[in-house]
């Protein structure tokens, strides 16, 4: 809906093309699609604007080697951890939605509508996870709604507002603000990148766990239930803060978003462990495997969130402390459940994915040693040695995939 507004032209996405941006002629508008995997530097268009040369694009229709193509959106996160480029991503989707949509009706017991993890809707709550829209901090670090400027970059920015769903269909409802509406002053990410890496995208996913494995860089914090805590030996965990899977009332709620705060606080303070629920995991990772060779290089401290709606107040809370540390608030919903087998799982999706894992196709080997091909570059380049868990061989890159499910 936002592009059709923007640019007069119906396509799928975040990417604009730079040649349209400020273009608002619906007959010469060109957006990029949601291409997962595409040529660098020769972005998939729809439509072809005009002065735009045969190699500067490439058409729909052709076909992108699936392998050796590693540009589009499922390497996103892969390319800016990289590149040590910090930012924070936050989530909204359907429950956090009808959660703001409640409003002052919300009730401090009971589940919110929505709602898969059971977390109640009290108009406290609500009121401060809608506040999060309108975060000053937050909407200066990101895409605005009414400016095109330095809307084909995406790596530039501080802060992503993601949203997996139609957003637009709750712009005309009344039942917050006292009826004034949301008036939005972002644009909203498209695409859902942690669950389409998990579940579509497994030489990519294993890709940036090889980057955020690299104990010389990265000191990664999970934070969620147990379950998530339990992948501590596939995800490169260095300490993990749980939390409980589902909440009383709103009182226990905003309690927990107080003590997940304060955890985050005394990391980003302190770079390490904290005295408190969050220990240091024990297991080594499979991905994480090694000891830090260069002790005297700062590493960025990474939170992978998995707190449901509390995730979207605690990352906007504390955006601008993360921010001036150069660490990464990362939400990552229930992206990781596909490849958890714990029966508490509250299911989203099934288990299906791990097919795709546990007898990866060819294609998906290829592409993961290419991509290891790119992080030798880049490494290379900063003359840092290489992560722990790299690998250029065929084989290892095989049973790297696989170990997500072994």
């Amino acid at each position: 809906e936002q592009l059709v507004t923007m640019t007069g032209c119906t396509c799928l996405g975040q990417e604009f093309d730079p040649g349209n941006a400020h273009n608002f002629a619906a007959a010469s508008c060109g957006c990029i699609n949601t291409a997962k995997r595409e040529p660098c530097n020769k972005p998939i268009l729809a439509r072809v604007p005009a002065g735009l040369k045969k190699d500067q694009w490439t058409d729909p229709h052709d076909k992108v080697d699936e392998a050796e193509h590693l540009c589009g959106w499922s390497t996103y996160y892969l390319q800016r951890f990289l590149k040590t480029s910090p930012f924070s991503v936050a989530r909204y989707n359907d429950g956090e939605w009808i959660a703001m949509e409640l409003g002052n009706q919300g009730s401090g017991s009971g589940t919110c509508p929505g709602n898969i993890d059971g977390l109640p809707c009290g108009s406290t709550f609500t009121n401060r996870l809608r506040k999060t829209l309108e975060d000053p901090s937050l909407v200066a670090d990101t895409w605005p709604a009414n400016n095109n400027a330095g809307i084909t970059d995406l790596f530039d920015k501080g802060f992503i507002y993601q949203s997996s769903w139609d957003f637009t269909r709750h712009a005309d409802r009344n039942s917050m603000a006292n009826h004034e509406g949301w008036n939005f002053k972002q644009q909203f990410w498209l695409n859902d990148i942690i669950h389409s890496l998990v579940r579509e995208q497994p030489a990519d996913l294993t890709a940036w766990m090889v980057v955020l494995g690299d104990k010389n860089r990265f000191r990664v914090t999970g934070v969620g239930p147990e379950w998530l805590g339990q992948m501590a030996h596939k995800i490169p965990f260095d300490d993990f803060v749980t939390i409980k899977p589902a909440m009383a009332d709103e009182q226990e709620e905003l309690q927990t978003v107080d003590f997940l705060e304060k955890e985050i606080q005394c990391r980003l303070n302190q770079g390490g462990p904290c005295v408190g629920n969050g220990a240091a995991v024990q297991p080594q990772s499979l991905l994480s495997l090694g000891t830090r060779s260069n002790a005297s290089r700062a590493r960025s401290q990474v939170f992978l969130l998995s707190a449901s709606m509390m995730t979207n107040i605690v990352i906007a809370d504390l955006y601008t402390q993360a921010k001036a540390a150069g660490a990464f608030l990362i939400d990552i919903g229930s992206g990781f459940d596909p490849l958890i087998n714990d029966p508490r799982v509250r299911r989203r999706t099934g288990l299906q994915a791990q097919e795709r894992y546990r007898e990866p196709k060819d294609v998906e080997v290829r592409r993961l040693v290419h991509l290891m091909h790119h992080i030798r570059e880049e490494y290379d380049k900063q003359q840092w040695p290489l992560p722990p868990r790299f690998t250029e061989s065929t084989k290892d890159a095989r049973r790297l995939i696989q170990s997500w499910v072994k």
